[in-house]
């Protein structure tokens, strides 16, 4: 025990006060917004069939209301804190996450130092008092990435590492869209950086099984804003 505060006091230091500002915000916020409530509404009051048309019509993909889904029902949905409380969760796993990926490809002051201006980032604190998907896409974004940098930069062409990324970059596009810059930024990196042509062609089979089950929920959405006929 003392050997994990000696290694990472300066981590658990940033998380109490990240955990201090996101949750003073989570006090203070108020009412539930317009898209909170839209969240609210077509995750949790509605059947799975109206749900599903929902998710098909909206713009983005549907990971955050689909953990709503699931969520809500434990709760008191008349609560705000509660039902915002998972964001604020996220967003101080995603702190952690950006120190651990700093230490590890820089050093230990570029990781508190990264971790530190999250921390006060105050798009970030209001992110993660929000009942919309924003915390979970940065949380999932930089878990990709830790785990592509062992897969690419580091080659451990590990098998299980290779699942874990397959499952966080699934999660990641379904996030939301602008989780696709994403995936072509470390396409950008996968080309100037990997030599190794069975890390290459393993990469791009993830990326197939990504895409693959995105369109299930990708196609209906396309086809459905076309407003061709297929019954939905």
């Amino acid at each position: 025990m003392k050997t994990f505060l000696q290694k990472y006091y300066p981590l658990i230091i940033i998380l109490s006060l990240a955990a201090a500002l996101r949750i003073t915000s989570l006090f203070t916020r108020g009412s539930l917004t317009f898209d909170e409530y839209f969240s609210i509404h077509f995750s949790s009051l509605l059947s799975w069939a109206d749900t599903w048309k929902y998710w098909v019509l909206e713009t983005n993909p549907p990971l955050y209301p689909f953990f709503l889904r699931f969520y809500l029902p434990f709760i008191n949905q008349n609560n705000e804190m509660l039902v915002r409380l998972p964001s604020l969760i996220f967003g101080l796993m995603a702190i952690a996450f950006l120190y651990v990926f700093a230490k590890k490809i820089l050093s230990q002051k570029a990781a508190i130092i990264s971790a530190t201006l999250m921390t006060f980032s105050v798009l970030h604190i209001f992110a993660s008092v929000e009942t919309r998907v924003y915390s979970l896409l940065v949380l999932l974004a930089i878990a990709s990435f830790f785990v592509f940098h062992q897969l690419i930069i580091e080659q451990k062409n590990n098998k299980k590492l290779w699942a874990l990324y397959t499952l966080l970059n699934i999660l990641l596009i379904y996030s939301h869209l602008t989780a696709l810059a994403i995936v072509l930024v470390q396409f950008l990196i996968l080309q100037f950086s990997a030599k190794d042509k069975i890390i290459k062609k393993n990469w791009f089979i993830c990326q197939i099984i990504s895409f693959a089950l995105w369109s299930v929920w990708f196609l209906p959405s396309v086809i459905s804003k076309l407003n061709l006929d297929l019954g939905i």
